[in-house]
Order: C-alpha cells, then structure tokens, then sequence
C-alpha cells in the first residue's frame, strides 16, 4: 500500500495511475528488476514458478505478492 501511494503521488493521484502492477511501482520507484506473473492461465508451469522463486530468494531479491 505505500508503494501504490508513493506510485499515485508521482503521478499527481490515484486517478492518473491507471490501476496497473506493483511490479512497475518498484521497477520505476526503485530500480529493481521485476516481472508479474499469471498463475491463472491453462496450463501454468508450477515448477517454473518455483525454480524462479528459489533463484530470487538466492540472490536476496525482494519478492512480493
């Protein structure tokens, strides 16, 4: 909720921000790496996920739901 604060006070309010992922307020506001991940299509490879996961935490990336 900070994160989605400080994104909409960039951007003048709220209403400009157009919803939009929280992986672009830290890729904008902080510079990290991110990417958004859609679980809910047919077929989404769980291992994949999970091996992203632990290569993340590895590297002590910020990871967030």
């Amino acid at each position: 909720m900070i994160a989605e604060k400080a994104w909409a006070k960039l951007h003048g309010s709220y209403m400009t921000t157009n919803g939009g992922q929280t992986t672009n307020v830290f890729t904008h506001l902080a510079g990290y790496p991110s990417f958004y991940v859609d679980h809910t299509v047919d077929g989404f490879d769980w291992d994949m996920l999970w091996k992203r996961l632990m290569k993340a935490d590895d590297r002590d990336y910020c990871i967030m739901t």
